[in-house]
């Protein structure tokens, strides 16, 4: 379910995270993709103990380190 704006500020990192955090509470696989390569913000809704090395912006770019590609999922 994709979550779109083209303006900043409306609260899409917080419907998307509130909409992924019920899914997975109901216990539907769920994954959450920040595709704001400006101002990604969905890694600070969820306290998470891993920070992937590289995101989708290094991802499309080419720019990531693909030699260990579990490392960043």
């Amino acid at each position: 379910m994709p979550v779109v704006s083209t303006k900043g500020g409306e609260g899409k990192s917080t419907k998307a995270g509130n909409i992924a955090g019920y899914t997975a509470d109901a216990g539907l696989k769920t994954l959450l993709i920040d595709g704001d390569y400006n101002q990604p913000t969905a890694s600070s809704i969820f306290k998470l103990l891993y920070e992937a090395p590289c995101g989708l912006y290094e991802l499309l770019m080419q720019t990531a380190d693909l030699s260990n590609p579990e490392s960043i999922i």
